[in-house]
């Protein structure tokens, strides 16, 4: 079988990575400027396919991590060459950025508008305003705490899909080609029971991406989010949410496999 070249990988990263989060991203611009009927569970439908999708188009080329959390986890617990972990998460990261500016160019006008109807001063404004479109946050009343601990689960279930699907010594695998849609499965279940929290991010390239885009892009150090949450909890959680899956799989799952 032909090996693929890191630069290839890392393409495939990128691009895999900036597929779904435009789709995903996309979906919540129209809920958020009201273009469309869409509900909360069908944009959460959108985000699932759409990895779902991206996994089909370049899990052939480097296995489809698409996930800071899942190649961390993948390189402590999956074999994964940890030489490869920081070009794999550069181009997640890249992948997230470029998506955003792809989503603000398409809706930008739409943006402007609402901004303008609502009195939104971006970067002045208290809160994200239309910058909540491409990153997420924690929901009324959600403490940086609940939030952090939502987001670790979150991708921890994530994170155990993945290493449960994929794994070969598993007979309770789905056959080749249903891992992908198991694991976009997970992503639109978890983020319609949980997701309404935080924005169910369970992807630090998901919204460190977008988030790199704002600062550039007029919204200054709100991008960042109340109490640098941007820099915490999307980040930190996720990634303790995929180590943990990862340990726990391989410790206390796995090991039971005849």
């Amino acid at each position: 079988m032909k090996k693929d070249s890191l630069a290839a990988q890392c393409l495939a990263e990128w691009f895999g990575t900036f597929f779904f989060l435009t789709i995903g991203i996309g979906s919540v611009a129209v809920l958020v400027l009201g273009l469309s009927d869409i509900n909360y569970p069908w944009m959460a439908a959108c985000w699932g396919v759409a990895i779902t999708l991206a996994i089909y188009i370049v899990g052939g080329i480097s296995g489809a991590h698409l996930n800071p959390a899942v190649t961390i986890a993948l390189a402590a617990f999956g074999g994964f060459e940890k030489r490869k972990i920081i070009p794999y998460i550069a181009a997640q990261v890249l992948g997230g950025i470029t998506a955003a500016a792809l989503i603000y160019f398409l809706f930008r006008a739409n943006i402007v508008s609402y901004e303008s109807a609502n009195g939104v001063v971006r970067g002045m404004t208290e809160g994200l305003g239309c910058g909540g479109i491409f990153v997420t946050q924690a929901g009324a009343s959600v403490s940086m705490l609940t939030a952090f601990m939502n987001e670790m689960f979150l991708t921890f279930v994530l994170v155990l899909v993945i290493f449960a699907v994929t794994d070969t010594s598993n007979g309770s695998a789905p056959a080749a080609g249903l891992p992908a849609v198991a694991i976009g499965a997970s992503v639109t279940f978890a983020g319609i029971a949980l997701g309404p929290l935080t924005g169910f991010a369970m992807n630090p390239a998901r919204d460190l991406g977008p988030r790199i885009f704002l600062l550039l892009s007029g919204w200054g150090s709100s991008a960042l989010g109340e109490q640098y949450y941007g820099l915490i909890v999307p980040i930190f959680a996720t990634i303790l949410g995929g180590l943990i899956a990862g340990a726990f799989y391989k410790k206390v799952i796995a090991k039971h496999f005849i």
